[in-house]
């Protein structure tokens, strides 16, 4: 008795990753356009207002009917769709923001959102560097007597 295979039609993509036009695979998204994707985009908005629910990217993905890298690949992209979509994100980053200046309590997650979704970070960098060839002799021999005085108070706390 022969075993009967089925074979699995794997999604078609170009070169750079993305589906090809014409790929039946996956869900289409809601939009085709900029005006329609800002249609959907405000119909988004509009439905959180009413249910009370925070905008999110990821929520504005499922209303659109595509992945939230999805969105994030139409915006590195740009062109003319893209503007509603990076409009749309500063909207919710901006809610994001306010939702965390107004909370007394829990704020990891609109942090942790901030962070990973927007650009944020906790560090910050201070650059200590300086153009020695702008500095005149003496300039240079007095950073230098500062920097050998540091190392030797180091030395003495470390033998301490």
């Amino acid at each position: 008795m022969a075993e009967e295979t089925t074979e699995i039609e794997t999604p078609q993509r170009d070169t750079g990753g993305m589906f090809i036009q014409g790929n039946t695979m996956g869900e289409q998204p809601s939009f085709t356009d900029a005006v329609k994707l800002e249609e959907d985009v405000q119909a988004y908005f509009k439905e959180c207002e009413e249910r009370k629910k925070p905008m999110t990217m990821a929520g504005l993905a499922c209303k659109l009917r595509v992945h939230s890298k999805t969105l994030y690949n139409v915006r590195q992209r740009g062109g003319g769709i893209a503007e509603p979509l990076l409009q749309a994100m500063r909207i919710i980053e901006r809610n994001h923001v306010e939702d965390l200046c107004t909370r007394t309590s829990q704020v990891a997650g609109p942090i942790f959102i901030l962070k990973n979704a927007h650009g944020y970070a906790d560090k910050q960098e201070i650059d200590i560097t300086t153009r020695t060839e702008d500095l005149t002799d003496k300039e240079l021999d007095d950073a230098l007597a500062v920097y050998e005085e540091t190392e030797q108070l180091k030395l003495l706390e470390e033998g301490a």
